[in-house]
């Protein structure tokens, strides 16, 4: 049993460092959409558009036939960066708050798989199709945590590690 737990926390360890990797790597989109939006050339001119400094709240990013695909926006407690398909439906969105930073996946503008890291710790949530968690892998309080959770935010049907059972003397 012990290799078991111990085989589970090196590959909670292994997708602890994949979740600092996925959270690094959309920083670096960010900054890279962000200077491609800023510094890119209008459209008839030959020469980049260049400033030391551009203020915005919000800048969006749209498709040659004028379809919003992209936004970048910021308010007083968070800054987010949401990707549509040509539907208008996100797909994936950044964000940042004071408390916590994540990724969310969407279908068609549903939830479907989110990597957050925040206040209560770092997880990894599996939506179903009525956008509620399912599956969750989760560092909370530094105690490694793969649950299988009930429909409807109801409990949990199956957890690794079990909570302790009270031994009978």
């Amino acid at each position: 049993m012990g290799s078991n737990a111990d085989e589970l926390t090196r590959r909670l360890a292994r997708l602890e460092r994949t979740m600092q990797l996925w959270k690094g790597s959309a920083c670096v989109l960010l900054v890279m959409l962000s200077a491609v939006a800023l510094l890119g050339v209008a459209p008839g001119q030959s020469q980049l558009f260049t400033a030391h400094t551009i203020q915005a709240q919000e800048i969006e990013l749209v498709d040659g036939n004028g379809l919003l695909r992209a936004r970048l926006a910021t308010s007083e407690n968070e800054v987010a960066l949401v990707f549509t398909d040509a539907n208008r439906k996100p797909v994936l969105f950044v964000g940042v708050t004071k408390e916590e930073s994540g990724v969310s996946l969407m279908d068609a503008g549903r939830s479907r798989l989110m990597l957050s890291n925040g206040i209560r710790g770092t997880a990894i949530d599996f939506f179903d199709d009525k956008e509620m968690p399912r599956i969750e892998v989760s560092m909370r309080n530094g105690k490694p945590m793969l649950s299988v959770l009930k429909p409807g935010l109801s409990g949990i049907v199956w957890s690794v590690p079990e909570q302790p059972t009270p031994r009978k003397r």
